[in-house]
Parts: C-alpha cells; structure tokens; sequence
C-alpha cells in the first residue's frame, strides 16, 4: 500500500494573486481551482505566481489551462525561467499557450 506523503506545498494569498510553493498534484488540484476562481470573482486582474512551484502534474496542468480560458485578460502567470516546471511547460509548448508574463 502507497502512503502519500504529507505535503509541504502551499498557495500563498499575495496583495495581486495567488503564489504556488513546492510540488502541486492532483492532490491539490480542486484547492488551486477554488483559490483561483476566488481570486477571478473577487474582480480585476490577478496573478497566479509559479516561480517557487518545483513540480506539477497533468491535473494541475488542466487546471491551468482551463483557468486561462476561463479568465482571459484577467489572469496572468509568471513561470519559472529554469526547473521542472519550466521544462513541463516547454515540452507541452504551454508555455506559448498560457499567459506567461
């Protein structure tokens, strides 16, 4: 039997979004569609900062998309320059689909 391990992931509230720190999975994924569809009705534009998130899975990447669908012109993402997550991006060619400033 596989126990996952506890999670020292967080979504931190920042003054313009939200900011994504450690590893995000399916786990996690309803919190960061609630966090984020929070942030969308609360009005105006926000940001969704992954630059300390080290590793996400597929269903934190459909998060992502539909998020951007769902919001456009009102949420934008800041992406790591280096790591996992940027080379998930890179290799799904998310990083030219989502809204990366």
């Amino acid at each position: 039997m596989n126990v996952r391990e506890p999670s020292h992931s967080t979504i931190e509230a920042r003054e313009d979004g939200l900011a994504l720190v450690g590893d995000f999975d399916i786990f996690l994924s309803g919190d960061l569609k609630e966090r984020i569809d929070a942030c969308a009705f609360a009005g105006g534009r926000f940001v969704l900062d992954l630059t300390r998130c080290t590793y996400v899975d597929s269903s934190i990447l459909t998060v992502l998309v539909r998020a951007a669908n769902a919001y456009p012109g009102q949420l934008e993402m800041v992406a790591p320059s280096s790591g996992n997550v940027a080379r998930i991006f890179s290799l799904t060619k998310l990083d030219r689909l989502l809204p990366l400033i």
